[in-house]
């Protein structure tokens, strides 16, 4: 047929004519009346640069604050609720406190219900004690009941005893029942005996019935036997009807059969008709 090339079938030479284009030393020639570009691939790329933000963030690139591209995605949250702000966190990154671009993003909850500033708490940060912009959240509690101050108190925190900033929190139950006092107790720490703002803590009972002092016996601190604060609390039993010598009884500590503040809870039995005494003579 006239003014086709041999071969030609009525299609474009290359099958290209539907918008594929043809090759080019510069890239490919779009034929007029072809496809249109696609326009989805800026969106594409915003995509993947908000997944390269959260990686910069986990990775503690702290440099990520101050990217203009970043910053449209600072307070994104992911499936778990989390933002480029509690990777940072987690990172133990304390400059958030202080950058413009982050400190929107300090109270924002996950879906654990976690703030950046729980986040550094559960690292033993406790620059947010005395930072004003982490100070509003210190009494927030998460969808466990804890406040960074108990965060804190797990990490063996005890300067959580004199600041002022996480004083009104030190009695604030978790949901099972642990204050941060307890939590200090867990760690061992017997600095919570003689300190004021911990004694009226002292013989708090958790959902298991258990005390700091029970806490301070489990982990073998035989101090509770001759301290006036702690020598009150010494009989109380919890859920299983363990008294704090019950425990002490459990780690192998004779110091109970002698020590007068001991011997009077020698005989108590627990839920199980078992006293100190018949603990210790197993050990």
């Amino acid at each position: 047929m006239p003014g086709r090339d041999p071969g030609q079938t009525g299609k474009c030479p290359s099958g290209n004519c539907r918008g594929e284009g043809r090759s080019s030393p510069l890239g490919t020639l779009r034929i007029e009346g072809g496809r249109k570009p696609n326009r989805s691939k800026k969106k594409r790329r915003n995509v993947m640069s908000k997944e390269k933000i959260f990686e910069r963030a986990k990775a503690g690139d702290v440099n990520v604050l101050d990217d203009e591209n970043a910053t449209p995605y600072l307070g994104a949250q992911n499936e778990d609720g989390e933002t480029p702000i509690h990777y940072l966190a987690s990172a133990g990154k304390t400059e958030i406190l202080d950058h413009p671009n982050a400190i929107p993003f300090l109270g924002v909850m996950d879906k654990e219900d976690d703030t950046p500033v729980h986040c550094l708490a559960q690292i033993g940060k406790t620059e947010i004690l005395d930072h004003p912009n982490a100070a509003q959240w210190l009494g927030v509690q998460n969808v466990r009941g804890n406040t960074p101050v108990h965060s804190l108190a797990w990490k063996g925190k005890i300067e959580i005893l004199d600041h002022p900033n996480a004083v009104p929190f030190l009695g604030v139950p978790n949901k099972d029942g642990d204050t941060p006092v307890h939590l200090l107790a867990m760690e061992g720490k017997t600095e919570i005996l003689n300190h004021p703002n911990a004694a009226p803590f002292l013989g708090g009972q958790n959902e298991d019935g258990k005390t700091p002092i029970h806490y301070l016996a489990r982990v073998r601190k035989t101090e509770i036997l001759g301290h006036p604060n702690a020598a009150q609390w010494l009989g109380v039993q919890n859920n299983f009807g363990d008294t704090p010598i019950h425990y002490l009884a459990m780690e192998g500590k004779t110091e109970i059969l002698d020590h007068p503040n001991a011997v009077p809870y020698l005989g108590v039995q627990n839920k199980y008709g078992k006293t100190p005494i018949q603990i210790l003579n197993k050990q």
